[in-house]
């Protein structure tokens, strides 16, 4: 069952899913690239010598996935020397595939995109994502005001 979540710390969730999915992605690029080392957030290390470290979160937004709510993403980086160069991040449940590299810029499913021109904070929009644990922590600290 894919949906039988782990537990690596309070709400931080793990599922077979994550597992088979980093697994797929590491065969496949030291298969290809057998001289890179590979970090995964579910696995071992695997140090190389080439200079080049792939960086994969197999299922970023675990939780949102066990809930098949959006956004959940497959996101990959590549780094060379320590600097990160290249980027990739696979929105599968919106069909989205958003790429970049240092100094290339930043593209959605091939086309170019950039942040907005917004300077103003009470204008702009921003969002955060926080575990389940961490909201209740956080509302336990939390009191309402209420105008008089």
């Amino acid at each position: 069952d894919v949906h039988v979540p782990g537990q690596r710390s309070d709400g931080d969730v793990v599922t077979a899913v994550d597992r088979e999915s980093e697994e797929l992605i590491r065969a496949r690029i030291l298969q290809a690239r057998p001289d890179d080392s590979f970090l995964g957030e579910e696995g071992d290390d695997v140090v190389g010598t080439s200079g080049v470290r792939w960086v994969v979160d197999p299922i970023d937004g675990t939780v949102n996935y066990l809930y098949d709510i959006p956004p959940y993403a497959v996101s990959i980086a590549v780094e060379y020397d320590g600097e990160t160069v290249a980027g990739v991040v696979v929105d599968a449940p919106r069909g989205e595939v958003f790429t970049a590299t240092k100094g290339g810029g930043a593209f959605l499913d091939g086309q170019p995109i950039q942040v907005s021109g917004c300077t103003e904070l009470s204008k702009a929009l921003g969002r955060i994502d926080l575990s389940l644990i961490a909201v209740e922590d956080a509302l336990r600290g939390f009191r309402v005001h209420e105008r008089r």
